[in-house]
């Protein structure tokens, strides 16, 4: 038997494709941000879809364990009150607030920073679905992803079944063997799906229909079959694993994906202007973290 940190979805396991998807986020957001390449959306992409993988297996881990107890409370505290802490300190420092955005992006009805608000919708589904039907939970949940696949725009669409796919994997474990065996043609065959869909979306006459339903259906099945790539990752690369720079990016994971965003945008290709961007990332990632941990320990003392 493997020790617990090897694992595949172990805490350990986990933590460090956190930290690996965040790394890449923002290298792709550097890359983007300089036009070097659209290819670089790609193993962006990709790294948000291994995120809400993650985010699926392991609120169902948690709701086995736990049940909803402090459900709402832990999200709050975790997620939406460091979001607003630092949208709102965000907002103030750009000078050009404006109520009707503030208030969208605080109720996360249209978002600049989609991903925070497409996680809280899973995250609402998951709740709906478990406390009213709770022996429907995966046909609500693949009826939301049918719902983000048709309707939401395509940054949203292309990660529909990303949240569901965490949660079944969560319900399956004992269906989903972890063999060496299994584990390759997961690979296998994630890398073939989603490289022939990438390949397909290429096709100029497929191309041009870029913005459409039919391009959406395209991009999902891109995107997690690729992620599948960055999650199995530590296990074939098991040092990541040990690496503790790794592990500290996926512990303040949502504290890098915030605060790396806006000062992206004002770094460039020269060395000076990337050696500021490190050192601004990590004091304020360092920071935020801290100010989160304080804000956690004192909600939860007051209850």
């Amino acid at each position: 038997m493997q020790q617990d940190n090897n694992i595949i979805l172990s805490y350990s396991y986990t933590n460090t494709v956190r930290g690996i998807a965040a790394l890449i986020i923002i290298i792709c957001h550097l890359l983007i941000h300089w036009n070097i390449s659209r290819i670089f959306n790609l193993p962006g992409s990709v790294a948000v879809s291994a995120f809400l993988f993650l985010s699926g297996y392991g609120i169902n881990e948690s709701y086995k364990k736990h049940g909803f107890k402090k459900f709402w409370i832990k999200k709050i505290n975790k997620i939406i009150i460091p979001f607003y802490l630092y949208y709102t300190v965000l907002t103030l420092l750009r000078n050009n607030y404006d109520t009707n955005t503030f208030i969208h992006e605080i109720t996360f009805t249209k978002n600049e920073f989609w991903y925070i608000a497409f996680l809280i919708k899973s995250y609402l589904f998951y709740w709906i679905s478990r406390k009213i039907f709770p022996q429907h939970t995966l046909i609500i949940l693949t009826l939301f992803g049918i719902i983000s696949l048709n309707i939401f725009k395509h940054i949203e669409a292309e990660q529909s079944f990303c949240f569901l796919l965490g949660v079944i994997t969560s319900e399956k474990k004992g269906i989903i063997k972890q063999s060496p065996q299994n584990i390759k043609y997961y690979l296998i065959g994630g890398i073939i799906i989603g490289i022939t869909f990438l390949l397909l979306k290429e096709i100029p006459t497929i191309h041009q229909y870029k913005g459409t339903l039919l391009y959406n259906y395209i991009l999902v099945m891109i995107k997690f079959p690729l992620a599948i790539v960055i999650i199995l990752m530590p296990y074939y690369f098991n040092i990541l694993i040990k690496n503790k720079f790794i592990h500290i990016c996926g512990i303040a994971s949502l504290e890098l994906y915030l605060v790396h965003l806006p000062i992206s945008f004002n770094t460039d290709m020269t060395i000076g202007s990337i050696t500021l961007f490190i050192i601004e990332t990590t004091i304020l990632t360092y920071i935020f973290y801290h100010i989160n941990q304080i804000i956690k320990t004192c909600t939860t003392i007051s209850k």
